[in-house]
């Protein structure tokens, strides 16, 4: 298989002005005031390989959800460590030569 390269991608799925599901973060404009309004968008953290002319494939995803005040703050964080075993069980695949 040769070298490859990991990366690791936040992407957004969707955002607009409706909330598709209880699990959409929120993005407040002018809050607290006559013209606030709210965006809605679904994020989702990604592992990717990448083997070179333009070839990447997803190994491991996990969505970014609204489960707090912190979430903003730390969801980055707390789902890299999260991606980081599984992603971790692929690359000693890989490593072995299974």
């Amino acid at each position: 298989m040769g070298k490859c390269i990991v990366i690791i991608d936040g992407t957004q799925l969707y955002s607009g002005d409706r909330k598709i599901n209880d699990k959409c973060l929120e993005r407040h404009y002018n809050k607290g005031t006559e013209q606030e309004t709210v965006n809605y968008h679904v994020d989702v953290l990604e592992a990717k390989i990448y083997f070179g002319s333009g070839l990447v494939c997803s190994i491991c995803s996990e969505f970014i959800e609204n489960n707090g005040d912190d979430a903003e703050k730390y969801k980055n964080m707390n789902l890299f460590h999260k991606v980081l075993p599984d992603m971790g069980d692929l690359l000693l695949w890989e490593i072995i030569g299974k």
